[in-house]
Parts: C-alpha cells; sequence; structure tokens
C-alpha cells in the first residue's frame, strides 16, 4: 500500500503517470530500508546459500582430482566456475567478518545503521551471484579424455602436437637415437613452443626409460655457471658441484640426458661446466635459443628449427583457448583474423584465446582486431614485435587495477625467476598494492590474483612448489609497455620503467641512484605516488 502522503506530494501529476513514480520511489525505499532492518535474516539467507554452494563446490574439486588422475583435462566451463566460487567466497568472507564485528559491537554500544545498511545491501547482492552459479552447476562438459594424436599426457598439457611442432620433435627424437649425435640445438622465436617441446621431449624419453638419468636446466640471458652446477648436481644427487666432481659422476651413468633452455651465448660446457659430451658417447645434451647462431656457436651435431604454426593449425589452437564463442555466428569471420595477427606463435594465440572467451558481442572481437593491427614500438626486435600487441591485449584485458600491477610486479623478478607465492604476497602488502585491506585478506586476495594471472596464460606455474614464472618472452614485452608504473625491487637489482628492465650492473646503478627509494622499500613503504593514491583494493571486491 502506497502512503497518503505520497500521492499528495504527486498532486498536480497526472493520475497515472504520478501513481507510477510513487510506486516506484515506494519500492525503492522499502528496499533499501529492509536492508538495515533485516540485516540478520538477509545475511543467515546468504549464508545458508553459500553453504550450499561451498559443498557443491567442495565435491567438483573432488571430481577434478579424479579425473586428472584419471589423464583427463578439466573443461574451461568448470575452472572458470570454480575461480568463480573462489571468487565469491572471498567476499562472503569479508561480509562476514562485517556482520560478526556489528554484532559484537552492538552488545555494548547503540545499534549502527550504515554497517547495518552495508552489510544488509551486500549480502542481498551476493546472494544473487550465489544462486546464478549455482544454477550454472550443471557443466555442459566436464572433462575431455586427450586425444594421443593430437595433444600429449597432461602432465604436459600446454603442448600441442601440430605440424610444425610435430616434425620437429622428430627430428630430435631421431638425433637422440643417433649415436653419432650428443649436442642437438632447437632454434626459433620467443613462444613458438621450444621450452614446451623439449619438455615433452624429456617426459617421453623418461616414459619409455631411454635414459638413466633426464636432467633439465634453465640457463638465461645472463648464466650463472655455479648455478647451473648445483642444479645437474641436485638432479644427481650430489653435494659437490664442481666441473671435475661433475664430469666423474655423469661418465659413471650409462646413458644421461642433459636439457639446457634459453641459451644465449655459447657455453663451455666440458671445461666450466663439467658436462663431458664428446668423451662420453652415453651423454647427450639438447639445448633450446631464439636464434639459430647461437647454436652455431655452440657446435651442435643437429640444429632443430621450431616453426610457427600454420593458419588452419593457428586457428585450431586459438578455437580451442577461446572456447564455443570463437565459432559463434557474427563472431567466427573476426575471431579467425585475430588468430591470423598472432602470427603463428602458440604464446600469443593462447594468450589472446583467453582474453577474449568471455566476450559475446561481435564489436568487442573487432576492436581487439583493431588493437592488434595497430603499430608497436620502433625500438623492438622481430621476435617481440610480433608478440607485442597480442600480449599488450591481454594485459589491457586484465579486470582490475590489482591484477595489473601485480603482474608488472612479478615482471621485476629477473628472469626465469621461480616467484614465491609467499613472496609476492609480502611485496603487495609492503608496497601497499593491495590497499585498504587486512593483511590476512591481503594474503588471499594476492593468491587469488595470482590464480587468475595463470588462468590469462600470463604467469606459469613453476616446477618448484608454491611457486610461479614469467615466460622470457612476456617479461621483455612488458618492459615495453607505455605505462604509468615505475618500481624498483632492490632484492633482485632490477628495474621496470620508462626505459625497460634492466638486469645486473646497470641495475645495481639504477638502485644507487635511487637510493632513497630503496631505503623506503626497506622500512615497508610504497615508493611511487601512484600506489599510495591507489583505493581500488577495496572497489575490487564490491560489485
Amino acid at each position: 500500500m502506497v502512503p497518503p502522503c505520497f500521492s499528495t506530494c504527486c498532486g498536480g501529476i497526472g493520475s497515472g503517470t504520478g501513481n507510477e513514480i510513487v510506486k516506484y520511489f515506494w519500492k525503492k525505499l522499502k528496499t533499501h530500508a529492509c536492508y538495515f532492518i533485516y540485516y540478520k535474516k538477509k545475511f543467515e539467507k546468504l549464508k545458508e546459500q553459500f553453504d550450499l554452494l561451498k559443498a557443491i563446490k567442495d565435491d567438483t574439486q573432488q571430481k577434478v582430482e579424479a579425473a586428472q588422475r584419471n589423464n583427463e583435462v578439466i573443461s574451461d566451463e568448470v575452472n572458470l566456475w570454480l575461480n568463480k566460487v573462489l571468487e565469491l567466497e572471498g567476499k562472503f568472507n569479508n561480509i562476514e567478518n562485517n556482520f560478526n564485528r556489528l554484532v559484537r559491537d552492538e552488545k555494548c554500544c547503540f545499534p549502527s545503521l550504515v554497517p547495518r545498511y552495508k552489510v544488509g545491501r551486500e549480502a542481498t547482492r551476493k546472494r544473487v551471484k550465489a544462486s546464478e552459479l549455482l544454477d550454472t552447476k550443471n557443466f555442459q562438459a566436464f572433462s575431455l579424455t586427450l586425444d594421443p594424436s593430437t595433444l600429449n599426457h597432461p602432465s604436459n598439457r600446454d603442448f600441442v602436437n601440430f605440424g610444425a611442432t610435430k616434425e620437429a620433435m622428430q627430428k630430435v627424437i631421431d638425433a637422440l637415437n643417433d649415436d653419432k649425435v650428443n649436442l642437438i640445438g632447437i632454434y626459433g622465436m620467443g613462444g613458438v613452443g621450444k621450452t614446451t617441446l623439449m619438455e615433452e621431449i624429456g617426459r617421453k624419453v623418461k616414459e619409455a626409460e631411454t635414459f638413466d638419468v633426464v636432467i633439465d636446466v634453465v640457463v638465461s640471458q645472463n648464466p650463472n655457471i655455479a648455478q647451473i652446477q648445483r642444479d645437474i648436481a641436485d638432479a644427481l644427487g650430489m653435494r659437490e658441484s664442481s666441473n671435475r666432481m661433475l664430469a666423474t659422476r655423469l661418465k659413471q651413468k650409462k646413458k644421461v640426458l642433459i636439457m639446457l633452455d634459453d641459451v644465449w651465448a655459447r657455453l663451455e660446457l666440458v671445461k666450466e661446466v663439467g658436462i663431458p659430451y664428446r668423451e662420453h658417447k652415453g651423454c647427450k645434451v639438447i639445448l633450446t635459443s631464439r636464434k639459430v647462431e647461437t647454436c652455431n656457436v655452440m657446435e651442435t651435431d643437429v640444429s632443430v628449427e621450431v616453426a610457427t604454426l600454420s593458419e588452419e593449425d593457428s586457428w585450431q589452437l586459438f578455437r580451442m583457448r577461446a572456447g564455443q564463442v570463437a565459432e559463434s555466428d557474427g563472431i567466427e569471420p573476426v575471431a579467425r583474423k585475430v588468430a591470423q595477427e598472432c602470427c603463428g606463435l602458440p604464446l600469443a594465440i593462447v594468450v589472446v584465446g583467453r582474453a577474449l572467451r568471455s566476450y559475446k558481442d561481435s564489436s568487442a572481437w573487432e576492436d581487439a582486431l583493431s588493437q592488434l593491427k595497430q603499430s608497436v614500438p620502433l625500438n623492438m626486435e622481430e621476435v617481440e614485435e610480433k608478440l607485442f600487441k597480442p600480449l599488450e591485449l591481454s594485459y589491457q584485458n586484465l579486470k582490475t587495477a590489482e591484477l595489473k600491477q601485480l603482474f608488472l610486479y612479478c615482471c621485476l623478478f629477473r628472469e626465469d625467476y621461480d616467484i614465491s607465492e609467499d613472496e609476492v604476497t609480502r611485496y603487495a602488502v609492503g608496497e601497499n598494492l593491495l590497499s585498504n585491506l587486512s593483511n590476512l585478506e591481503a594474503a588471499w586476495y594476492s593468491d587469488f590474483l595470482l590464480q587468475k594471472l595463470k588462468l590469462s596464460c600470463l604467469l606459469l606455474d613453476s616446477k618448484k612448489a608454491g611457486c610461479v614464472k614469467l615466460h622470457d618472452v612476456v617479461r621483455d614485452v612488458a618492459a615495453n609497455l607505455k605505462l604509468p608504473f615505475y618500481l624498483y625491487l632492490p632484492l633482485q637489482g632490477e628495474e621496470i620503467g620508462a626505459g625497460g628492465v634492466r638486469d645486473g650492473q646497470a641495475g645495481d646503478q639504477a638502485l644507487e641512484e635511487n637510493s632513497a627509494g630503496g631505503r623506503a622499500r626497506e622500512e615497508g613503504r610504497p615508493t611511487d605516488p601512484a600506489l599510495e593514491e591507489n583505493s581500488s583494493g577495496e572497489q575490487a571486491l564490491e560489485e
């Protein structure tokens, strides 16, 4: 029933229109009044619904683990649903904390209308979200059994055995079976899949027990010989890692394969590292590099190029990563052009497909195609040039400021560094990247953001537990993004800003020139004024 005073106020308006206006405002008034009057009931209804959702989520995760044990790949639909539930769980925990605080405070104080209103409103909104997730809990496809002719064992789900990669793999395997070949080079553009190919070859030879020992080591642009030796020694169960001791132990193995990833310049494998691949015929080495010149200076016996994907293979990979939306009417023609703009590079195809999979409107795809066709910075090499726009597009499609800042923060770690998730959280809190959150909330939210970045393929899982990694090409491209973001990371001696990423002595010099900023960081204070003004952490937790 509408109060008489409302009708009187609208007396001068046409009776029909006036009544409609009165009903509209009365309905709004009742809705907002109910937020603080019935806040307890609204929270209890949310909790009841969320407990049901959480139980279904736990059951779903158990099914995921069972499917993975059966060598099945979980569908993106399931992963996205679980990710949304995880996001809602964080928001529910925030509402529950506010509710408990409100109940506790009202025991000794007068009722507080504003906190009641906020709890009631957020509980109502999140209950709608919980209902939507409950309605979509029945998945069209839960998991997929991998076709061995197309995809590899799920232990290396990034590998896709298309024409170019299949040909390269066969050449490397033939070389491994050749007694006259001991040093094999795999080369190709950054982002073409060299590391993934080598990992798949390592998995295959382990499975076939072709070698007694298979060791994989990351070399990087600035190789640390002592670290390379330690990695090999650890794989062999040795405490001593001198070149002489390593050579002695490797000679004792009948057949050993050492895989060196990301080699940029000549390494003295025998004299400096202690890998006796020339004198011990049972010792074989595979290395990856972006340039064939590196294979030449390393004097490889066989050099195998990993070519870019064909147009059709590019489309198949893009379709797998972008989902069914890429094949829908009105979008597929544009989606095919987007896939072509990725230049046959799997890394670009994957990150762009992931970035666009949630867009149902063809205009959004047209905008993405336009962005991909724009020019790139003039100072970039050919490798980064072909990847710049796809990776920039993926970065720009990150939904929140916190996601973008945390990604850029990860880019400050040195190349091929195993980034501890706990370490990222501590830095994020100390740098005030996650403002207006308690330490506990920030720890959860940081973990959630890292999972989102991994889903977008901008971050990779590390082989080291509790760590993530950056593809070196992603890191190189991030250094050339024109962004108002400027940070220093004294512990790693690197910088990202207008001048890009610098390692080693250059990074140390930058730190000396900015010692005040370094001291501020050691004291846990933000050094970037933009970060001090950032208040998007709270906004990201609300609708």
